[in-house]
């Protein structure tokens, strides 16, 4: 198909295929999780994950004039993503003689919530089908995030060692919002950060000063988070990403929008200005200990990645962190390890407790969006766009060397990001299917 025809295609007036009021759930059962810890233990990750789940159902029920045709892109995805969680079912029975010393009923646990994010991910695909829906959900998303900055920031004045009366344990004195953990809070303000930024672009572009100060305005709330939580990887890449999409922008030949993409530019300095002002004597102190804890780091991954590569087929047992952990403390590490609740890298941890069986298919799943969305001719070059593929690097990025990805509520807020940008670039598609129907 020729990029003339995706693009009349794409132009083509589509009923909306699911109400808006469905698409408002969905975003409560994204964010709500990020407000309750990050529904981080097993009772608030199962809870979260069924009604993600149980959204998605209704979400396809509703989208049936399109799901056909998206369908179609997204079934290799599916179908590896199906066969892992089959896999997972697999260890849970004892079929196929798993050789873990561990129980397996953390690993029921883990399979739901993989589950819950995979609805999430296809409720977020296939609203983003829909034209212009991915920049409302972007917006509102960049709303969320200031009130939950703003929210999150008062409450840590108001008692920094406690979230809703819940002691936040070691390290109380570093700002988390509601997640519990600085550099996963980092993570997620970050996100809602470059949202932010996205949306403000597009905001200049089409001159809507008043809605574009109100960004600006979330925006320095969003930053003054991040730095306050003191997360020196989530600092660096959010601000790596902001400059490279204040970049791209900068360079489009587009000489009509030169005022307001400079008078951006100058907002995001100042912004930058104040928050380094304002909060960032701490955050700055701790790149001072980036070596100490670049050692610790290179320790627990030259140990996590050693067991891991001796990982049986179906691995340990997804869930079993915390057991395995326990039995690799020795006396030359445990003082500098014995505090660690996670491998701190995700694809060491998922492959030591899942082993290579789901990894692969794992990996192969996400393989095969990631070259969608790359070689995709209907591909967006929004600024939102962009602004959704930033979050997802920052989140990957993070979760290479923390825990971003261990949180529920993060790991989902990742598969709603990756919804909207496979979405986006399969619409098209569906709707050349739905006008072909429409016309016979």
């Amino acid at each position: 198909m020729g990029r003339g025809l995706v693009n009349r295609v794409s132009r083509a007036a589509v009923v909306s295929p699911v109400p808006w009021l469905l698409c408002i759930l969905a975003l409560l059962v994204l964010v709500v999780p990020l407000i309750v810890f990050g529904a981080n233990n097993a009772l608030l990750a199962t809870v979260a994950a069924t009604l993600q789940a149980l959204v998605a159902v209704i979400v396809v029920l509703c989208a049936r004039d399109i799901v056909p045709a998206f369908w179609a892109r997204l079934s290799p995805a599916a179908v590896l993503f199906a066969l892992m969680l089959l896999a997972g079912v697999l260890f849970i029975l004892g079929i196929g003689g798993p050789t873990s010393p561990f129980g397996r009923a953390s690993a029921l646990v883990e399979l739901v919530k993989l589950a819950g994010c995979g609805g999430v991910f296809l409720t977020f695909a296939i609203l983003a089908t829909e034209r212009g829906r991915l920049r409302s959900i972007i917006a509102l998303m960049a709303i969320f995030g200031g009130g939950y900055a703003l929210v999150s920031l008062w409450l840590f004045q108001e008692d920094p060692s406690h979230v809703f009366g819940v002691a936040k344990g070691l390290r109380v004195e570093r700002f988390t919002g509601t997640l519990m953990n600085a550099n996963v809070a980092g993570c997620v303000f970050g996100v809602f950060a470059l949202l932010t930024f996205g949306w403000l672009q597009a905001l200049v572009v089409q001159r809507r000063w008043s809605l574009g100060a109100f960004a600006g305005l979330i925006l320095v709330l969003c930053l003054a988070a991040l730095t306050r939580t003191q997360s020196r990887t989530a600092f660096a890449l959010t601000f790596i990403l902001v400059l490279v999409l204040l970049g791209s922008w900068l360079l489009r030949n587009t000489p009509s929008q030169r005022f307001g993409r400079f008078a951006i530019a100058g907002l995001v300095v100042i912004s930058l200005g104040i928050v380094a002002v304002a909060a960032g004597g701490p955050l700055l102190s701790r790149f001072g200990l980036l070596q100490a804890d670049w050692n610790t780091r290179m320790m627990s991954f030259s140990i996590y990645s050693a067991v891991a590569a001796d990982a049986p087929a179906w691995g340990f047992g997804m869930g079993t962190f915390s057991r395995i952990h326990a039995m690799l403390l020795l006396p030359g590490n445990a003082t500098l390890l014995w505090d660690l609740n996670a491998a701190h890298s995700a694809p060491v941890q998922f492959l030591l407790e899942a082993g290579p069986v789901m990894s692969v298919l794992f990996g192969g799943a996400l393989a095969y969006l990631v070259t969608f969305v790359i070689s995709s001719r209907a591909r967006p070059t929004g600024l939102q766009f962009a602004a959704a593929v930033a979050s997802i690097v920052l989140i990957v990025g993070c979760s290479l060397v923390d825990i971003a990805l261990n949180v529920p509520a993060v790991a989902a807020l990742a598969a709603a990001l990756g919804g909207l940008v496979f979405g986006a670039c399969a619409a098209p598609y569906a709707l050349q299917s739905q006008s072909a129907r429409s016309q016979a």
